[in-house]
């Protein structure tokens, strides 16, 4: 039976490498025989999700070791590279993996990253508020059911709805065209109460004389749903959004 003299060889140099430590030596090893030591720390992404498209990601590596960051989604597409911090543009399941010289890689636990949808199933981008004391409007119509908007906050907040054309001087000759709910969402999604304890998915806002919904020490990511009160309903309107005072000491 012949000997394989290329195994013979490699065993050779390893058994070579090992006894006098030459430089370099561990990345070789751990390349030839896919070992390695393993690092010292955990690997994780906040917030742990669902969250939205366009909610930032942030991995924390809990090691001493200098460590390089890859970001990954669906496991295999390559998103982003040696960074913390990652915004996903699309929907789908992030992960982000932690390696450094002579170690074994480690991965994160998934993060799953919705796609915001509207009531035909149809993606709609959120329409970021990039003035927080302006104010934006929208079309509620048969196939567009509900509209998006973001924020990105830190202090106290007063959301206002009004419809495009009512007032309440004038309401018989110019009745409201649009009664809407509205729901305010955190980056993961999941209602918000405002200081009078409405839960934001059950606050219809129809009209001039609607008092504002008023939120204190938020910050982060934030989202606005606003859709008909009556599913099929339509209708134009104006939402304001103001940020009225910072975060109170000592929240959080």
């Amino acid at each position: 039976m012949k000997k394989k003299k290329g195994l013979n060889v490699l065993t050779f140099i390893v058994g070579v490498m090992l006894v006098f430590g030459f430089t370099g030596c561990d990345d070789l090893i751990n390349e030839l025989t896919g070992g390695g030591t393993d690092l010292s720390g955990s690997i994780s992404i906040t917030p742990p999700g669902p969250v939205a498209v366009g909610t930032p990601l942030t991995a924390a590596y809990t090691g001493s070791e200098t460590v390089s960051y890859q970001w990954n989604r669906n496991a295999t597409v390559n998103v982003g590279t040696n960074s913390t911090t990652y915004t996903p543009d699309q929907a789908g399941v992030y992960t982000v993996t932690v390696s450094a010289s002579g170690y074994l890689s480690k991965t994160s636990l998934p993060v799953t990253v919705t796609d915001i949808l509207d009531n035909t199933g149809t993606q709609t981008n959120p329409i970021i508020f990039t003035d927080t004391n302006g104010s934006y409007p929208g079309t509620l119509t048969t196939t567009r059911q509900a509209m998006w908007y973001s924020f990105t906050a830190n202090g106290r907040y007063e959301l206002t709805v009004r419809d495009y054309q009512y007032r309440p001087t004038n309401a018989t000759t110019s009745p409201y065209t649009a009664d809407v709910r509205v729901s305010v969402l955190d980056a993961t999604l999941g209602y918000i109460s405002d200081i009078n304890n409405r839960q934001m998915n059950a606050v219809d806002i129809g009209a001039d004389n609607q008092s504002p919904v008023i939120f204190t020490d938020l910050t982060g990511v934030y989202y606005v749903k606003i859709e008909p009160y009556s599913a099929g309903g339509t209708g134009t309107f104006y939402v304001a959004l103001a940020n009225t005072g910072p975060v109170t000491t000592g929240a959080g």
